[in-house]
């Protein structure tokens, strides 16, 4: 897999956000289930502690503008 030289250089960083867009088609925000169990294979347990899932509009607003 081919990974952007720019999201690998601010991956590390405090501020660094990666939101998708529950809108497109190929993305149920319903499926939340399905994306904490790809969470937990794929992550560590420290590595999971940083990572936050939801389907919520406000929780994501507030965690892409850092409230």
């Amino acid at each position: 897999m081919n990974r952007s030289p720019l999201g690998e250089r601010l991956k590390y960083q405090d501020t660094f956000r990666i939101v998708t867009d529950m809108n497109r088609l190929n993305e149920n925000p319903s499926d939340y289930e399905h994306s904490e169990r790809q969470v937990k294979k794929l992550l560590s347990v420290t590595e999971r502690q940083f990572v936050t899932i939801t389907t919520k509009k406000r929780e994501l607003f507030e965690f892409v503008n850092f409230i």
